[in-house]
C-alpha cells in the first residue's frame, strides 16, 4: 500500500507499507520491462551508474511531451506531483555558493544537466532531470519501486528489507530481504543481476 507513515498525519511523509506479513525472499512486486523508462540506448553490461542518467532523462521528457499519448499516462501524473526544491543543486546561487564554502566541491545535477546532457533551462526540462536524480535507480525509473524510501549509510542495513533485482529486458523485481510484519515500511537496496 503506498500511503503516508501515520495516517492520521498527512505531513508524515508517504511509503511503501505491507498489509500482510511477507516473510524474507517473497516477491513484492514485479514490473514489466516496457513499463519501466530508461534510456532509448541501453546496454546494462555498459551501464554505469550514475546521480543523474541523461538518457533517462530525455526518454521522461518525451513521454512527457505525449501527454495522454503516453503509455505512462498514472506515472507521469505522479511526476506532476512531485515537487521540486529538495535538491541541493535546485538551491538558489547564493545558498549553493554558502554550502560550497562550507563543505568543498559538490556535485551539481543541475549543471551536469545543462553542460554534459545537453540539457535546457526550461522548467519542465529541469523537473525531469532533478525527477531522475531523486527518483531514478541509477539509469532506471521503475514505478513503485520509486515510491519506496531508501536509507542511507548505517542505517541502511538496519532498516533495508527489500532490493531491486533487474533482469535486462524482462522485469524489476522487488524481493523482500527479510521478514516484513505487517503494516511495516519497505526499504529498499538495489543489485543488478
Amino acid at each position: 500500500e503506498i500511503r503516508v507513515a501515520d495516517p492520521n498525519d498527512p505531513s508524515s511523509g508517504s511509503g511503501m507499507f505491507v498489509n500482510g506479513s511477507i516473510e524474507e525472499g517473497e516477491v513484492l512486486y514485479s514490473i514489466p520491462w516496457d513499463l519501466i523508462i530508461k534510456p532509448d540506448e541501453f546496454d546494462i553490461s555498459k551501464a554505469r551508474p550514475s546521480l543523474l542518467s541523461c538518457g533517462t532523462a530525455q526518454s521522461l521528457l518525451r513521454e512527457l511531451r505525449l501527454e495522454e499519448k503516453s503509455t505512462f499516462g498514472p506515472y507521469l501524473k505522479y511526476f506532476h506531483s512531485f515537487e521540486r526544491g529538495g535538491l541541493i543543486a535546485e538551491w538558489s546561487d547564493a545558498g549553493y555558493d554558502l554550502l560550497k564554502k562550507v563543505l568543498g566541491p559538490l556535485f551539481s545535477a543541475r549543471k551536469y544537466w545543462h553542460e554534459t546532457c545537453g540539457g535546457g533551462s526550461d522548467p519542465l526540462e529541469e523537473k525531469a532531470a532533478m525527477y531522475v536524480v531523486t527518483r531514478a535507480e541509477d539509469f532506471l525509473l521503475i514505478p513503485l519501486f520509486d515510491l519506496a524510501n531508501h536509507r542511507n549509510g548505517h542505517m541502511n542495513y538496519n532498516y533495508e528489507n527489500k532490493k531491486l533485482e533487474v533482469e535486462e529486458g524482462v522485469s524489476a523485481n522487488g524481493i523482500a530481504t527479510r521478514d516484513i510484519v505487517a503494516g511495516g515500511e519497505n526499504y529498499y537496496f538495489f543489485y543488478f543481476f
